[in-house]
């Protein structure tokens, strides 16, 4: 067999691997309902080390928010670093954006939190996280919506990051 044709086929073999376990691994809702609106995550899949982003967006929807707030926790290796290269898994900010002056997201530790003051309809507040090293496994985010300070729902986000699976030799 010539090198090239070696390649071209070692490279299509990884790619159906990769396709397979894509295929098997369960996916996750992108959408959680909340009472006044919504949690959406712009992806539920990772590729590790690839550098992507998952994007966090909470959304009022149905009606105006006195005051309420999201809080959103990350897995403690989101925030930590590696114990031999002491880099960090992700980027990860301290504060994300809010589409107005009535919503401020910022993070504490490894809580996030959406907080919602005299908000109306359509207000949003966003956070990015993006994957610098994280191991590939399926990552629980639990989530509790507060307003007035009392819990109105409690859920937990699921992100799966996934490795590129080699071919067998």
């Amino acid at each position: 067999m010539r090198p090239r044709y070696r390649i071209a086929c070692a490279a299509a073999l990884a790619l159906a691997w990769t396709a397979q376990a894509l295929g098997a691994a369960t996916t996750s809702p992108k959408t959680y309902a909340l009472p006044p609106g919504t949690l959406r995550l712009s992806d539920t899949r990772l590729l590790a080390s690839a550098g992507e982003k998952v994007t966090f967006t909470v959304r009022l929807t149905r009606h105006a928010v006195g005051d309420g707030r999201l809080q959103l926790t990350l897995p403690r290796q989101w925030t930590g670093r590696s114990g031999v290269s002491r880099l960090p898994y992700a980027s990860v900010p301290t504060k994300g954006r809010g589409s107005s002056s009535r919503v401020r997201v910022r993070r504490r530790g490894r809580v996030v939190t959406f907080a919602f003051t005299a908000a109306r309809r359509d207000d949003l507040g966003r956070f990015t996280v993006t994957d610098r090293g994280l191991p590939a496994r399926a990552y629980a985010l639990p989530y509790t919506w507060r307003e007035h300070g009392a819990v109105r729902r409690k859920g937990a986000a699921t992100v799966t990051v996934y490795a590129v699976q080699r071919a067998p030799r």
